[in-house]
């Protein structure tokens, strides 16, 4: 049973263009070492053009340090070419650490006002 959440923001940024992918490194570690359970959300606003969904990938580490070098887990928001939506996942609280990275997948059109949170379980 979960008896406390903490919720924080784990990456922002203002905009990505299509066919970029933002840095891991700009993502805010996301400490699990306590956690029991995890949830991720991705509040962005897809161009008008857009074609495919933003993907939010979250890549595991054992030390905080060096993070592996395939996702962990993946999933993608919702697309509303034009309009600003928002997503939540569940995720496997497993790993030690994990920071997410944003794809944008889309040829031309950039996304803008890109958010990610965790909120984070915990049974104390």
């Amino acid at each position: 049973m979960v008896k406390r959440k903490e919720v924080k923001k784990i990456l922002s940024l203002s905009s990505l263009a299509g066919g970029e992918t933002s840095d891991l490194e700009k993502s805010e570690i996301i400490d699990l070492s306590k956690a029991s359970s995890l949830a991720v959300t991705i509040r962005c606003t897809h161009g008008s053009g857009a074609t495919s969904p933003l993907k939010v990938h979250l890549v595991a580490s054992v030390d905080g340090s060096m993070f592996d070098t395939t996702d962990y887990d993946s999933f993608e928001a919702h697309l509303v070419a034009g309009s600003e939506t928002q997503k939540t996942v569940k995720v496997d609280p497993e790993p030690l650490y994990l920071r997410v990275k944003v794809e944008n997948p889309s040829g031309e059109p950039e996304a803008t006002d890109i958010d990610v949170w965790a909120t984070i379980g915990f049974e104390e």
